[in-house]
Formats: C-alpha cells, structure tokens, sequence
C-alpha cells in the first residue's frame, strides 16, 4: 500500500521532480527486486503469498471492518480532538501544492483510510493508531500555527514578532501533548495502568504474561509430550510447554482463518469450537468463541495445584478416564 502511494504520489507531481524517470525506475526496479525475493520465499516456505493472519483477523469483511474501524478511529482520536480539530484549518489550497507537505497529508489521509476498511484493532492503546501519530501531531500544530497567523495578522504586527508568537504557541502545545500521554493515554495505559481482574485475584501486566509462561512450564514438567492442547492465547504457552497446539483464534490455523467472521471484535472474529474438540485436547485454555455451557462433559475445570504454576486463564482438562495418555 504504501509503496504503490508512493509510486502514485510521484506521478501526480513529477513536475516537482529533477531525473524523475530515472528516480521512479530505480524505485519500482528495487521494489520488484525486493518483492519477488520476499514473496518467492515466503510461498516456498508457507505455499501462500499472503500471511495466514491477514485471512484470520478478517481483513476483507468490509461490511464488519467499516462499522469497527470506525469505532476505532473514534476511540483513538477521541481524546486528541482539542488538537486534532486544528487539522481543518490547514492551508490546504498552498501546501498541496508542495511535494512535501503533499505527501504529509495525502499519506495521512490515505493511512486513516486503511486502518477504517481493515477494522482496527482490539488492543488496547490504539497500536494501529500509534504509527500516524506524529504526522498528525505536525500537521495540527501548523493548522494552530496558522490560526493563530490569521488572527494575529487582523493588527499590524513584525514578521519576527509574529514567528516568535507561533513557535511559542506551538511550544506549549507540545509540552502539553507530551504531558497528557504520558499520563491518559498510550503510554499510561500499557506502562503505567497494570491493573487486571479476574476470579477476585488482582494481577499485574507482568504477572499476567508471566502466568502464561508458569502454566506453560507447568505443563511441560506434568504431561506426556504427546498431549494435544488447544489455546486461546497462543503464544508463551505453546512456547514452554513445547506440546502440540490448537490455536482457537486461528492465527496459526488455517482452517480457522480461512471461516467466515462471526464475531465483531478486530482481530478476534473468527473460531470454530466443534473443530477444535475434534482433535479432542486434553487442555482447553482461554475463551475463544465458546461459553462455558459449551464445553462438552467430559471435561473438568483445571488449574496447576502449585500456586506459582496456575492460569489466570480459564482451563479446562479432560476428565481422567477420557484421557489416551493414562
């Protein structure tokens, strides 16, 4: 995407360009170079061009996508709006006119485009958002700048005066940017903010990601190697038990990637339980697309009897007499 706007961008203002022939097919001759390298191994190794994950997080059911980017959008330039809102009084008509400041905008626009069709995100602190940021940030603070331009210029003032005034505008804009994230929003809410409730037990961020790789070492000290187990987080528990998994939300699944979403929630709406117990795990870990009443009886709520070892997830474990490794 970005590669193909850039392509796009020089295009439209060549004119602006000194060699741009030259330029534009030394950039499309090592893209292409890079590309076929890339996706050659890629569908060597994996037999797709396209990761497995792009299909599980439902990337192209747009009908969904367009209702959770949007919420999404919201959510992540909600609590910037008192800066945001200055983007509008950009002197678009003069700066489109600029290669540079062109490229700044259109790539903004076209970047808020893409994280609206794609849905967003489920994580907390807007990571999607995060990457865009900056550009916005500087594109406020001209609109600011120009705002306060226009009002000023309203009385007869120095040009050195009226420089002075804006850097200062925009100065304090940022020493207060800087302050509200760091104490509202990203940085509070990943850093700072550790607090997580479940069963009446209060965890840490650290003790949450420590717990998943307890309970993987956990299994990895108490049950056959052969043991089939099936998450929802699929990543630390996998790693430390080293046992054969199921990952539940399908990003290392193809056929669950490859189901239609049936759950609005980015990156999160795909699953299919009753293929999952088909290869009947003895563990079940995590919520991923079930309810409790959904679990069939053979099974049993589990957790490890070490208090250092236990899940904060939920587990359930086949009952001992269904167990093939006993």
């Amino acid at each position: 995407m970005i590669f193909g706007f850039l392509i796009f961008h020089m295009i439209l203002y060549r004119k602006s360009l000194k060699g741009f022939n030259k330029k534009i097919m030394i950039i499309i001759a090592s893209y292409v170079i890079f590309a076929f390298i890339y996706y050659g191994l890629k569908y060597l190794y994996y037999g797709h061009f396209i990761p497995n994950t792009f299909y599980a997080k439902g990337v192209t059911d747009m009908s969904m996508n367009l209702w959770l980017g949007l919420k999404y959008l919201v959510k992540g330039g909600g609590m910037r709006l008192y800066l945001f809102v200055f983007i509008f009084f950009i002197p678009y008509k003069s700066m489109l006119k600029d290669y540079r400041w062109s490229f700044l905008i259109i790539f903004s626009f076209v970047y808020i485009l893409y994280l609206w069709a794609i849905g967003g995100d489920w994580m907390i602190a807007n990571r999607f958002f995060v990457p865009i940021l900056p550009l916005l940030y500087i594109l406020s603070s001209i609109g600011l700048a120009n705002v306060i331009l226009k009002f000023i210029n309203r009385k007869p003032m120095r040009r050195n005066h009226v420089n002075k005034i804006t850097n200062r505008v925009v100065m304090v804009q940022c020493v207060l940017l800087f302050g509200i994230t760091m104490s509202f929003l990203e940085y509070n809410t990943m850093i700072i903010k550790k607090d997580y409730y479940q069963n009446e037990v209060r965890w840490s961020n650290c003790q949450y990601e420590m717990q998943w790789s307890m309970f993987g070492k956990w299994l990895k000290k108490n049950v056959s190697p052969n043991t089939i187990i099936a998450v929802g987080p699929a990543g630390k528990i996998p790693y430390y038990s080293e046992l054969y998994t199921i990952d539940m939300w399908g990003l290392n699944d193809a056929h669950i990637a490859q189901k239609r979403s049936v759950r609005p929630a980015a990156g999160h709406k795909k699953y299919d339980f009753d293929y999952v117990l088909s290869f009947n795990p003895e563990f079940i870990i995590g919520y991923a697309g079930f309810k409790d009443e959904d679990i069939p009886s053979r099974y049993e709520k589990f957790n490890a009897p070490e208090e250092e070892y236990k899940s904060i997830d939920i587990v359930y474990r086949l009952k001992p007499e269904y167990r093939k490794n006993n």
